[in-house]
């Protein structure tokens, strides 16, 4: 089967930063393959990504601090003009409901793994404009305490295209946010929804589950 023969090229135009990490729990060689496979899955999409080169000797990965301020340089180097925008991505678990000409299809990224027949049933189409309310909760894997960030913003109308569900958020003060998610850890997923309830969320977190929770611009 050539997983990738019907493949169209949804992406034209867009450019994605692409970090691949390893904690020192994945052998580096498996890592830099999957690198590999996301690069071709996100070309054949017409997608142009920014990335370390993989000619370094963690071949392109992100494996530390020194590897991190490398990649943020270079992210750097090719952001857009407004440092408060961000694309929000995922190849797609969004419900229909918060998609604009919402479709099912099959994972782009899976389907160069496993292959289309196992990767259908996601939903495609672009997040809807307007309020937005993020948040995480982790467990912090050095206290064993449970940790967290909410904060708000809103999705734009700002045109994109591209596989999955995605859009492009407004979040005040976004860089200093994103250096505290770097800097503590935090995982790259997060949930949202297209309300405006992070105080709410974060009455509930800290006064009644005695979390230790970041609220942004709060």
């Amino acid at each position: 089967m050539d997983r990738g023969r019907d493949m169209k090229k949804t992406g034209d135009g867009m450019t994605l930063g692409l970090v691949v990490g390893n904690r020192d729990v994945f052998p580096t060689a498996l890592a830099a393959e999957g690198r590999k496979e996301i690069l071709n899955v996100l070309k054949k999409a017409g997608v142009k990504t920014v990335s370390l080169a993989a000619g370094g000797p963690e071949g392109g990965l992100v494996s530390g601090y020194r590897d991190a301020k490398k990649c943020a340089a270079l992210f750097d180097r090719h952001r857009g003009k407004d440092p408060d925008k961000a694309v929000l991505f995922h190849c797609s678990n969004c419900p229909r409901s918060m998609l604009t000409n919402a479709r099912v299809g099959y994972n782009v990224i899976a389907d160069s793994v496993i292959g289309k027949d196992r990767s259908f049933t996601t939903c495609h189409g672009c997040l809807k404009a307007g309020p937005l309310t993020f948040a995480r909760v982790s467990t912090d894997a050095t206290s064993g305490q449970i940790v967290g960030y909410v904060g708000e913003g809103k999705l734009t109308d700002d045109p994109i295209e591209s596989f999955g569900g995605l859009g492009v958020v407004q979040i005040d003060h976004l860089q200093p946010l994103l250096r505290f998610l770097c800097r503590s850890g935090f995982e790259h997923h997060m949930a949202l929804t297209q309300a405006l309830c992070a105080g709410a969320l974060f009455e509930a977190f800290t006064n009644h589950l005695g979390w230790d929770i970041y609220y942004h611009n709060g």
